[in-house]
């Protein structure tokens, strides 16, 4: 994010807004791009969570202070304006095996949903 100048000023406004401000960065406009495309991953995210199964009402519970701390881990500031994204992402594994051991107890508790027989693959309708 360094190299380029949109993660320059996300940089500059996590550092400080309104010194980015006076330095030229539209902060508004570099925000409202931020959580756009926070939004666009969150739904890419959602629908990879669709395809393997494992939505449920609370998937996702409890997981916000284990991301926040291999996000910590990885060497980002939780003041902003410090910290790369590979930093980030060597300090997701410290969680990730925790994660995996939840999200297999999860599916272990998910009871069984019969197929619905008008679907089911060996019938066919003649």
């Amino acid at each position: 994010m360094r190299y380029w100048a949109t993660g320059r000023h996300l940089y500059a406004i996590g550092g400080d807004p309104d010194a980015a401000r006076l330095a030229g960065v539209k902060v508004a406009r570099r925000r409202v791009a931020a959580y756009a495309m926070t939004g666009l991953l969150v739904g890419l995210a959602a629908c990879c969570l669709i395809g393997s199964g494992g939505l449920q009402q609370n998937s996702g519970t409890g997981l916000e202070l284990q991301v926040i701390a291999a996000v910590v881990i990885g060497g980002t500031s939780i003041l902003g304006g410090r910290g790369t994204v590979l930093g980030t992402l060597l300090g997701a594994p410290a969680g990730r095996h925790r994660l995996q051991r939840d999200h297999l107890a999860r599916l272990a508790q998910r009871p069984h949903r019969p197929v619905h027989r008008s679907f089911h693959p060996a019938r066919r309708r003649g």
